[in-house]
């Protein structure tokens, strides 16, 4: 598929019976403005570069990006995403380093999310497994732009839902 400044190649199966849907695609790279129509949350400006595979399968679908490069104004990220969605959400193969991901920004793609101050996150992390028991090892800066740097680094389990909870985790 070739658009104004994107090009994505690959192929994929539709059933026509059951609705599953079998997609991998090479973004060598696409232009976030040229496929804001798939999220018009996302920003016009900026490039994305990644083998994507997306697999419907029933009311379960999982995306993968590999191989990842985005970016959008100063904002960077790379590396490996896997998101499942059916009646929960679950992170696998995640692995991404990041860096001057304005709060602006998350508030701008993640209009649901409220985020306290204004500033920037760089860092590493990488997670598996489901919002409600989610593993993690992350190592994360945020560069407030009153109150400065903080740096925090966190490895083990959280729990997000109704309530928070966490198990065998260390914050340093």
């Amino acid at each position: 598929i070739q658009m104004p400044a994107s090009l994505i190649a690959g192929g994929g199966t539709y059933g026509l019976n059951t609705g599953d849907l079998r997609l991998t695609l090479r973004a060598a790279p696409a232009a976030l403005s040229d496929v804001r129509f798939l999220y018009p949350p996302l920003p016009a400006d900026g490039s994305l570069a990644a083998d994507i595979a997306v697999t419907w399968h029933g009311k379960t679908q999982d995306y993968v990006a590999r191989n990842l490069q985005l970016r959008t104004g100063s904002a960077r990220a790379s590396g490996r995403v896997g998101v499942t969605m059916g009646d929960s959400m679950r992170f696998h193969d995640t692995d991404v380093t990041f860096s001057t991901v304005d709060t602006h920004l998350i508030a701008e793609v993640a209009p649901a999310m409220r985020i306290p101050g204004h500033g920037a996150l760089s860092g590493h992390a990488v997670m598996t497994g489901p919002m409600s028991a989610l593993t993690l090892r992350t190592d994360v800066t945020y560069d407030d732009d009153l109150a400065g740097s903080s740096r925090v680094t966190a490895a083990g389990e959280v729990g997000i839902g109704e309530a928070f909870r966490a198990r065998d985790l260390t914050i340093t």
